[in-house]
């Protein structure tokens, strides 16, 4: 007997298969019954069917012929071994198709089915509960010989078997008349579900629309409703009829559903064979797979979680990748002996106190990584080789991606600020949320290199401003040099005596000489653009570190771009160099050109003669040599002048844009807070910005000399300042440093913290959550924890296991039912869970597919073989009879029964699970 180690599995199931001999319509071709028996086995393990519910209209004479053939199977020689195990292990069920009034709008009667629970003990109170009860309204029985009274009254002649089908086929009832069966018998609607079917022989051929109760007046309208709140499900295919009856449908929301039909119906669906082809052939190859054991129990989940525990479709559904699902454990060591299977959906892990919950749950984890963090000291050191974990495409011990949540791990994270935040980035880049912030990082990293330069850069301005104002002060001032110029100029006139060198003629000599002068001091500025351009030639203009950025790209582009790039960059240079060369031969040339001038000049008769007129007056050439001089100072000093203006030009420019960029931060970091927002459910992520947290102060107070109160106070009030008014505040020290303002201490220099200060985004982000508009600073110690669990597991993206022991720690059962359970259940159908868990509801509303239930083996409560641990797993609809007498506590009773006793509030939990969809 298949004991379902593995809990709720999906399985195709067909309740709606009629036999050879059917009562009615029957178009089976078999030669006998076996052969018939033979053809249904052979379609069902070919379409793998895993339940069959035997069909035939009042009697389920043809469900016991089915089930002896499945009694002898062994006998037969159409199926090998492992064929007839699988035929064995196919779930049997009858199910009894009636006819009830009213007629349809095709003028047939509504099809009504009840299936039994297979149940032998049961199955022989039939008889007279059920068969022996029923009657139509002209009083016929609804047993054999009332059927054969029925059949004969209508003056054929006819034998028994042909009066009994005639009878048949025009026996029905009243709704009211099963109505009074099921309310005066307890037992009787306990094991049978009955379901209606919705199609054209069905409820909803009574009306073509799904408002169905709406201003509907008189006798028809009850007989509806009457007919719907009787019925456990709906047999259709139909994907209308199934959001219809789950409540979905729009304008019919699930209190509409439970109101006027008592309660929301799953829909299911079958063949409705009546001939071999038909045979596990639904139409549009819809099957109707159903998530629990092969039990009456597992069927009647159903009614629990009428949306998840059933589909209509062709392929499985919540089929998981094979690599993402751990298929089982098996343990062969000191503490525990045993084999455990695993579901690929929500496994919980339950038992009293030290009976080896966690440690089953870090055994799973240690092995397939057992580096993680949280794994017990005892659980490391036992043998690797004793635990075997096997994975669902067939890998042994394979270490693979899980997600493994220890006791207490989320109220670790929730006091520890830098793991909360690690937790949220990979949150956000998970979500693709991260683009604002990417940007933001790269903004501030190219910021800081931009500033780094640039304070480099108005430094050595601040350098060669101050040369330039040294050499100013040694050349003397334009004006004090223009007065001596001008007294040099009176004394040359009056030390004039040659009269065969007129005055003319040394003012011609003169101008001559002023142009020399001139050409002089522009030869001597094109050789130094000559030099400087020279060394330009070995200067690069383009940044070596900009090709990393390609690194960041695809392999799909970043070959195509780097070569792009340097095919650029090789062209640009070379036309660069070339230019250069250009400027140099064109700087070279005019040079020439000037010195051409010069000797021009010199070789002129005016310029000669005023060169022996100044060696014969000895003092006439000592006020020319000076006034000489004096010229090229005042042409230096005019030079100089313009270049220290230039150059106080571009310090004020290169200071507004340092200023400027390091501002930005602000700007950017505000524009980010304002942009970055992250919402799931009723968790939003928010930024919040953080200005100067100490360290700027730390970094001060590691370069200026601190001995004097005004430096103290600087140091001590500069967060204060920069806060407050950030551009002055930058302005002024800016300033201080290039000027050399503040005293700093030995061996530091006032450049370095420039760059320490300017280049250092003060204003970092931080990560705010609010839960239902609670700021996590203001939650309690659990909720915080509840929070945590939500960004860890809703803002998910993994599609690996997830192992958690104790989730529900520190919460309260509300937050419980109505979080974390909501979570489970919607995610357990994406990924794996395993989680150890002492609270019921998680285990019972959560609609767990396995439970494992641990003990350790003590006086009380024993295990076989005396093994320290030891589990037991299956379902929830596992409901075996107490048996006090055995000796091992874990084969006492049903998984449901350890549930009650082992979780707290367990039958609670089951009482709420069945008032969620109004179930009586």
């Amino acid at each position: 007997m298949n004991t379902f180690e593995r809990g709720s599995e999906w399985r195709r199931w067909d309740l709606h298969v009629h036999t050879k001999g059917t009562n009615k319509n029957d178009k089976f071709t078999s030669s006998d019954f076996n052969s018939f028996c033979i053809c249904l086995f052979q379609k069902a393990l070919e379409k793998n069917i895993q339940a069959i519910g035997i069909t035939d209209y009042f009697e389920i004479h043809y469900f016991y012929k089915v089930r002896r053939f499945v009694r002898d199977i062994d006998l037969c020689d159409k199926f090998d071994d492992d064929e007839k195990e699988s035929i064995k292990n196919i779930f049997i069920l009858p199910n009894i198709e009636l006819r009830i009034l009213p007629a349809t709008n095709q003028g047939s009667l509504i099809n009504i089915h009840c299936i039994f629970n297979p149940d032998s003990d049961f199955l022989k109170s039939l008889e007279n509960i059920f068969f022996g009860s029923l009657e139509d309204s002209d009083g016929n029985k609804m047993n054999k010989s009332g059927l054969i009274s029925l059949g004969k009254s209508s003056k054929k002649k006819l034998n028994d078997d042909e009066a009994y089908k005639e009878g048949v086929k025009v026996f029905h009832l009243d709704i009211s008349s099963l109505i009074k069966l099921f309310k005066a018998n307890p037992n009787l609607k306990e094991n049978t579900m009955i379901v209606v079917s919705n199609g054209k022989d069905g409820v909803s051929s009574l009306r073509q629309h799904y408002d169905l109760f709406e201003n509907e007046m008189g006798s028809l309208s009850a007989v509806r409703r009457n007919i719907y709140r009787l019925s456990d499900a709906i047999f259709s295919g139909n994907p209308k009829d199934c959001s219809f009856f789950l409540g979905e449908k729009k304008n019919c929301g699930k209190k509409t559903v439970i109101n006027d039909c008592g309660s929301l119906k799953p829909c299911i669906h079958g063949s409705d064979a009546h001939c071999e082809d038909k045979l596990f052939n639904p139409d549009n190859d819809r099957f109707c797979w159903i998530k629990a054991d092969l039990s009456f129990e597992g069927l009647k989940q159903i009614l629990c979680e009428p949306k998840d525990r059933v589909k209509i479709q062709l392929d499985k559904p919540e089929e998981k990748t094979g690599y993402h699902v751990i298929e089982s454990i098996e343990i062969n060591n000191s503490i525990c002996n045993q084999k455990i299977l695993f579901n690929p959906s929500l496994n919980t892990i339950v038992g009293g106190r030290s009976t080896g919950k966690s440690t089953l749950l870090q055994l799973i984890a240690s092995r397939i990584n057992l580096n993680v963090l949280g794994i017990k000291p005892y659980v490391k050191d036992l043998p690797q080789d004793s635990i075997d974990i096997t994975w669902q495409d067939g890998e042994k011990n394979k270490s693979r991606n899980i997600e493994f949540f220890p006791q207490n791990y989320m109220h670790e994270i929730a006091r520890d600020q830098k793991k909360k935040n690690e937790i949220i980035q990979e949150i956000v880049e998970n979500k693709g949320s991260a683009s604002h912030i990417e940007a933001y990082e790269k903004f501030c990293i190219k910021n800081k290199r931009t500033l780094q330069v640039d304070i480099d850069d108005l430094f050595q301005l601040q350098t060669n401003i101050d040369k330039l104002h040294v050499i100013l002060k040694e050349k003397g001032d334009k004006v004090g040099l223009d007065k001596e110029i001008e007294a040099l100029q009176m004394k040359l006139k009056a030390c004039h005596q040659d009269v065969n060198f007129t005055k003319r003629d040394l003012h011609e000599f003169e101008k001559l000489n002023k142009e020399i002068l001139s050409l002089e001091n522009k030869k001597q500025a094109y050789e130094g653009d000559h030099r400087e351009i020279r060394s330009f030639q070995n200067d690069s203009f383009i940044d070596p570190n900009f090709v990393n950025k390609f690194e960041q790209l695809s392999e799909y582009h970043s070959g195509k771009v780097k070569t792009k790039f340097s095919s650029i960059k090789d062209q640009v240079i070379k036309e660069w160099k070339s230019h250069l060369n250009d400027q140099l031969h064109e700087i070279a040339k005019i040079i020439k050109g000037i010195e051409k001038e010069l000797t021009t000049i010199k070789t002129q008769p005016t310029f000669k003669d005023g060169t022996k007129y100044l060696e014969t007056n000895k003092q006439y050439k000592d006020f020319s040599d000076r006034l000489s001089i004096e010229r090229r100072k005042v042409k230096e000093v005019v030079l100089l002048q313009e270049k220290t203006n230039k150059l106080e030009e571009q310090k004020n420019e290169l200071f507004t844009k340092i200023i400027k960029n390091h501002i930005a931060y602000r700007e950017k970091t505000n524009e980010l807070v304002k942009q970055f927002s992250l919402k799931y459910d009723d968790i939003e992520i928010k930024l919040e910005k953080v200005c100067c947290d100490g360290e700027c102060k730390e970094l001060l107070s590691h370069f200026i000399n601190l001995k004097s109160h005004y430096r103290q106070d600087f140091v001590n009030n500069w967060e204060d300042r920069y806060k407050k008014d950030i551009e002055p505040t930058l302005k002024t020290f800016l300033r201080d440093m290039l000027e050399r303002n503040i005293e700093l201490k030995s061996n530091k220099d006032i450049q370095d913290l420039a760059k320490g200060v300017l280049t250092k985004n003060w204003f970092s982000i931080s990560y705010e959550i609010t839960y239902q508009n609670d700021t996590f600073e203001k939650m309690s110690d659990g909720k915080k924890a509840f929070v945590i669990l939500k960004l860890l597991l809703e803002f998910s993206n993994k599609e690996c296991p997830i192992l958690i022991d104790q989730p529900e720690d520190s919460l309260d059962n509300r937050a419980i039912y109505n979080e974390l359970v909501t979570y489970f259940k919607q995610k357990k159908k994406e990924r794996q869970i395993i989680l150890v868990t002492h609270n019921a509801n998680i285990v019972v509303n959560a609609d767990a597919e396995e439970i494992i239930v641990a003990n350790q083996h003590g006086e009380d409560a024993k295990n076989q073989d005396g093994i320290q641990f030891q589990y037991i797993s299956g379902s929830i609809e596992n409901t075996t009879s107490n048996n006090s007498k055995n000796n091992f506590i874990l084969n006492s009773q049903g998984i449901r029964g350890h549930i009650c006793e082992i979780l707290e509030g367990g039958t609670e939990a089951f009482k709420k699970r069945e008032n969620k969809y109004a179930i009586s």
